[in-house]
């Protein structure tokens, strides 16, 4: 507050007037009965978020968007900021931002975590999968692994660090890192939800084990621990028999991962609990599909076990889906890359986004260049699936773009690409944002057929512009 007393006499009765005249006109005026109103400040808009598998980069792609992370603070799941070159392909992650509905978006933070670290046990090979923990760890196609050229590399005994999606004691794998640690580091980690709890004898149960947390460092703190509530424990020792000593613990709360109030909200997992179309769960959130559009499946595909995607908003804890996309493992083109080609040595061996790729494929489809324009510095984008090599997973190039050319003038009989959601379908014709396409039998489909273009999809259309401002689609491609 502005103070008068040393100011002299007639100029402080002349500070004191201006004080009085300044009052009553914020009050509306000299007289009448006018009140002071406080600015109210409006509650910020709610964060979009995504939780699923890291399928490219150019920036970071989750679940089928393409975030800008430049911007992002990047977590390990001790809490520790990272710098975003130590996200890898098939990283779990939790990501907050913005969600531009077109494909695009923008993220603020994202959380990696997984789901297990341990030794491998019972490894079965013909079943494709593992133990760890009292865990099956189940892999397929689209697991990516790192430090190892596949399953086949592992042996029981092996310390790995799994990332993946979990439907009760069962997790896909996405992603499997063989490790050495290091004396005194990490070498157990575990995410669930804890049995048992016992305050008195510091203990409670996950999975096949007895964790012990007298000597942990418990986050928040160790009355954040309930009955039933998630939590994610690290150790530096394997457990002695079924018995864990836990150096951290973190409450995790009722739900590993949630989305805010009114955001768009992308969610990767399995369907469980199904109920009904309006009433089932992925990882640990509530789902509605009674209104959705379905992609690759239908409403009656939901059932329990299914791995899904789904795309809509979260409104008190329940997201109600617009999307519901099916996923069959089948790594058919899910894997995308943007950036510059470097190391190349050959067709079959270079690297983009510090991935190797193989792009010697006969049936590899080179879109604004051709394969002998390959070279270092050129800007591109690969799409593939995965391939087990020597060194680990390699990306088995599908289609590779050259993006520092244009895509085309968009001229009356030039190529030209459009993006956008599909309003309606009649035959052969499909209206995608504003614009009119038409297919034929020479479009070719990548990720998606024609029998399941559906409204409300999002594709991108490459083709040959009419000259009644439609697009002749050669190729079309599923982007949500």
């Amino acid at each position: 507050m502005f103070s008068t007393r040393h100011c002299k006499p007639a100029l402080r009765s002349t500070v004191l007037c201006l004080a009085v005249l300044t009052a009553l006109s914020a009050c509306g005026g000299g007289g009448g009965t006018g009140t002071t109103t406080t600015p109210v400040a409006s509650a910020p808009a709610p964060q979009d978020g995504a939780v699923g598998t890291i399928t490219g980069f150019g920036s970071v792609i989750i679940n089928g968007v393409r975030y800008d992370d430049s911007a992002a603070t990047v977590k390990d799941d001790s809490g520790n900021t990272i710098a975003s070159s130590k996200l890898a392909l098939g990283m779990t992650v939790q990501l907050k931002g913005k969600n531009n509905d077109d494909g695009s978006g923008s993220a603020s933070g994202i959380d990696v975590f997984s789901e297990l670290q341990g030794p491998v046990s019972a490894l079965n090979l013909a079943g494709s999968s593992f133990s760890l923990f009292g865990f099956t760890v189940q892999t397929n196609a689209k697991t990516v692994f790192a430090d190892a050229t596949g399953l086949s590399a592992l042996a029981d005994g092996n310390i790995v660090e799994v990332y993946g999606l979990r439907n009760g004691t069962t997790i896909t794998a996405t992603r499997i890192e063989r490790k050495t640690p290091a004396a005194g580091a990490v070498v157990v980690k575990l995410r669930g939800a804890l049995s048992g709890l016992n305050s008195a004898s510091t203990s409670f149960t996950l999975g096949g084990l007895v964790i012990n947390y007298g000597s942990a460092t418990v986050l928040p703190a160790a009355s954040s621990l309930s009955e039933g509530g998630y939590v994610a424990i690290s150790a530096t020792s394997l457990p002695s028999g079924t018995n864990l000593s836990a150096s951290r613990v973190v409450a995790l709360g009722s739900k590993p991962v949630s989305f805010e109030d009114g955001a768009r909200s992308e969610l990767e997992g399995v369907i469980s609990n199904f109920t009904s179309a309006s009433q089932f769960t992925v990882g640990s959130i509530t789902v509605d599909a009674s209104k959705a559009t379905f992609v690759r499946g239908t409403l009656a595909s939901l059932a329990n076990g299914a791995r899904v995607e789904i795309k809509g908003t979260t409104s008190n804890n329940v997201l109600t889906a617009r999307l519901v996309k099916f996923d069959d493992g089948s790594a058919s083109d899910d894997f995308e890359l943007h950036g510059t080609v470097s190391s190349f040595a050959s067709l079959s061996s270079f690297m983009v986004r510090g991935v190797t790729v193989d792009a010697s494929g006969s049936a590899v489809l080179f879109e604004r260049g051709a394969a002998s324009d390959l070279a270092n510095g050129r800007a591109i984008e690969v799409e593939g699936n995965l391939q087990a090599s020597s060194s680990g997973s390699v990306l088995k190039a599908t289609k590779i773009s050259f993006e520092d050319v244009s895509a085309g003038t968009g001229s009356v009989g030039g190529q030209t690409e459009w993006r956008g959601k599909v309003s309606s379908v009649s035959g052969n014709t499909l209206v995608v944002g504003t614009r009119t396409v038409t297919v034929s039998a020479a479009t070719v489909y990548r990720r998606i057929s024609q029998a399941q273009l559906v409204t409300g999809v999002l594709i991108e259309v490459r083709g040959t512009v009419q000259g009644d401002g439609s697009i002749k689609a050669d190729r079309i491609t599923l982007e949500d």
